[in-house]
């Protein structure tokens, strides 16, 4: 394969400098040389910030039922309970985080659903 100098830079090019129609050194582009080289496809990556509001009120919600929660679970335990004890806490505080989580999550999953979509217009 013969040897390719830039005509700005002057330095040697690499094959994938030719193949890219671009020197890696300078910028200056020029035609490919390569045969069956094509130029990179320009992707878009202006991606609309259209919000969705479901994904909110959702990821909302499940913060409120963590806070919430956990509050009325220590108030719960004081009222109810003569006696303090971990197990009477931890049980209403897993229906409580995990509650929340599965909410969060759901918010999460509909953000990326929300990328996705303003990725494909």
């Amino acid at each position: 394969m013969s040897e390719l100098y830039c005509s700005n830079c002057k330095k040697l090019l690499s094959n994938d400098e030719k193949a890219s129609g671009k020197c890696a050194n300078c910028g200056e582009e020029f035609s490919s040389t390569l045969i069956g080289a094509t130029r990179p496809i320009e992707v878009n990556t202006d991606i609309s910030t259209e919000k969705n509001i479901v994904g909110m009120v959702l990821k909302v919600i499940g913060i409120l039922i963590l806070i919430v929660g956990t509050i009325t679970n220590f108030i719960l335990i004081d009222k109810y309970e003569y006696e303090y004890t971990i197990f009477s806490f931890i049980v209403p505080e897993l229906r409580t985080i995990v509650s929340g989580m599965i909410l969060i999550g759901s918010a999460e999953i509909v953000k990326l659903l929300q990328d996705i979509k303003n990725r494909m217009r």
